[in-house]
């Protein structure tokens, strides 16, 4: 009885947990390309601080004081910006707006490259920025960061966890 028990509690884990596994999804890390705008990092940023204005902002009580800007974008497989996301300790919606729309039409990036396939991909821009005048001014930026989402194998690590938890419930029951 206790067998039938561990055998059923094995099958019901693997078949609630079980995941479509294709060979594609196993990356080798080295052969990811991340995605690039106008050939360097540099690029990125001096394309937001020539092309964000700040538009309808009236309260000048930021002006000149540094913030942490992080704009995070999904870049397809074509290179093109279809989701961009801004956060700031700024809290100014307008700017907060128009950050998001420069950011979402500002061209082609070349796209990531894994295993030699163009693919989509998301980015993080982290900088400090300042109010100058009617423009902001980036006076320190860091490396473009990208993320692929990349499966992986659970279906083993779920056995293993299944199996261990029917271990300890048999314990219990002996």
């Amino acid at each position: 009885m206790k067998q039938l028990f561990f055998v059923i509690l094995n099958f019901v884990g693997i078949i609630c947990f079980a995941q479509n596994i294709n060979s594609d999804d196993y990356a080798n890390p080295n052969s990811f390309t991340p995605p690039r705008f106008g050939g360097s990092d540099s690029a990125v940023y001096a394309y937001i601080e020539n092309n964000i204005y700040r538009i309808n902002f009236n309260d000048n009580s930021n002006f000149g004081k540094e913030f942490r800007g992080n704009a995070y974008l999904t870049i397809s497989k074509n290179g093109e910006v279809i989701r961009s996301r801004f956060e700031s300790g700024n809290n100014n919606q307008d700017f907060k707006m128009e950050m998001e729309n420069k950011l979402i039409r500002m061209g082609t990036w070349a796209p990531a490259i894994r295993n030699g396939d163009s693919i989509a991909c998301n980015v993080q821009l982290s900088f400090n920025y300042s109010m100058m005048g009617n423009k902001i001014k980036i006076s320190n930026f860091y490396p473009v960061e990208a993320a692929v989402n990349m499966k992986k194998n659970k279906l083993l690590k779920v056995s293993i966890i299944t199996i261990c938890i029917a271990i300890i419930i048999l314990k219990f029951l002996l």
